[in-house]
C-alpha cells in the first residue's frame, strides 16, 4: 500500500514538472521573434530609416525555431537582397532596357 501511495505521488510530481515541447517551443519561438523585432526596429530607428516596419516584418519572417535555421534563412536572405539591389541598379541605369 504505501509503494503505491508512493509511486502515485511521483506520477502526479512527474507530471507537473513536464512541460510539453511544444509549449517551450512556442514559447521560446515568440520570444527570439520578440527580441528579434525589437532590435530590428530599434537599429532602424537608430539609423534613421524612413519605414522601420520593414525591418521588424524581415527579422519576423527570418525567425524560425532552430537558431542554425534562423542564421541560414539569415545569410539567404542577405545574399538575395544583395542579387536583387544589383539587379534593380542595372535596371535603373539602363543596362537591359
Amino acid at each position: 500500500m504505501q509503494t503505491e501511495s508512493r509511486r502515485g505521488r511521483e506520477q502526479t510530481t512527474n507530471q507537473r514538472r513536464c512541460i510539453p515541447w511544444v509549449i517551450v517551443s512556442g514559447i521560446q519561438l515568440a520570444f527570439r521573434a520578440a527580441v528579434a523585432a525589437g532590435l530590428s526596429v530599434a537599429l532602424a530607428q537608430l539609423r534613421k530609416f524612413e519605414q522601420p516596419i520593414y525591418a521588424l516584418i524581415a527579422a519576423v519572417i527570418v525567425t524560425d525555431l532552430p537558431a542554425f535555421r534562423t542564421s541560414k534563412l539569415g545569410q539567404w536572405r542577405l545574399v538575395a537582397t544583395i542579387v536583387g539591389a544589383a539587379c534593380g541598379a542595372t535596371k535603373r541605369t539602363g543596362y537591359f532596357g
